[in-house]
């Protein structure tokens, strides 16, 4: 599917109903490039001579939801980072701040280094999204309401934060019904003799999983468009007016318009532009081409 062809029309028309809640639903479709392979790896079984298999359920090869939230997140962070002016424009969001549109760094803030908070300052908001419901407040990302301070990040509006459910939910990536199992390849170490090569390792043959070229993996995501209290492309308030400062300035009468622009212009490109997954990049490992389609 074009992402230009995902009007507010044609999301009225594939939204789907649960209980109270309404979604969209998104068919994505991972493919491993014909010259390359995939290897996104499980935990290696000490009773087994398989070192970092590929991640499985039922003996198929699986793209986690984890791994590919995490892709999707990188690339929305990208995207953010180097086009900021051109999307308020094209979202015609009023006076906006660019300090509200900053990513987070997602960790805990004592696991950041000061050298990480130094190289992100520019980029990022220098601590994680985290939302804290206590007997008589809300506090945000753990500090007390300032009109300057940020508070939930985009990234963390549509994939979640510490304490608080976004927007989008991210699935396992499952292999084609009609796709084989993954194929299997010979891993060697070289013996170097002081600088030179000198064959094989002795017992240093090791066994690896990889996925074949061609592979094709289907998974259906969702995005919530109303949820109870929460719609999608809304702020919402949390603590004393505070919430999703970088959608502030938006007209609510124009809710339907801004949902779909929302997802042209930032959660589909970003989906769109993961092209690699998993490990041995340096291998030419996890070339990949993503799709999407309305299911």
């Amino acid at each position: 599917m074009n992402i230009k062809d995902l009007t507010a029309e044609a999301i009225e028309t594939k939204k789907k109903r649960r209980g109270f809640s309404f979604y969209l639903p998104l068919l994505v479709t991972v493919t491993v490039k014909p010259d390359s392979y995939l290897h996104i790896g499980a935990a290696g079984s000490p009773l087994s001579d398989k070192k970092g298999p590929v991640f499985t359920i039922s003996g198929r090869p699986v793209i986690p939801a984890t791994s590919f939230r995490g892709a999707w997140r990188a690339q929305l962070e990208t995207l953010l980072q180097r086009d900021f002016n051109g999307l308020v424009q094209r979202l015609s969001v009023p006076k906006a701040v660019p300090e509200h549109w900053k990513p987070c760094i997602p960790a805990p803030e004592r696991s950041v280094t000061k050298a990480e908070k130094e190289d992100l300052k520019k980029t990022h908001k220098l601590s994680s999204c985290q939302v804290e419901v206590a007997e008589e407040t809300i506090k945000v990302n753990g500090r007390e309401p300032r009109k300057e301070d940020p508070a939930v990040c985009p990234v963390c509006y549509f994939f979640g934060a510490n304490g608080l459910a976004g927007f989008v939910r991210v699935s396992n990536l499952m292999l084609d019904p009609q796709q084989t199992e993954s194929g299997l390849f010979d891993q060697t170490r070289i013996r170097r003799l002081r600088g030179a090569h000198d064959g094989v390792a002795p017992g240093a043959l090791v066994t690896l999983d990889q996925v074949e070229p061609n592979t094709k993996f289907l998974g259906e995501m969702e995005i919530i468009l109303e949820d109870g209290r929460l719609t999608f492309g809304k702020p919402r308030g949390l603590g004393e007016g505070r919430g999703d400062l970088w959608l502030e300035g938006l007209a609510a009468n124009q809710l339907r318009s801004h949902q779909s622009a929302i997802l042209r212009e930032l959660l589909l490109p970003s989906l769109l532009n993961i092209h690699v997954l998993g490990g041995m990049r340096s291998m030419k490992a996890g070339n990949v081409a993503v799709a999407f389609d309305l299911a």
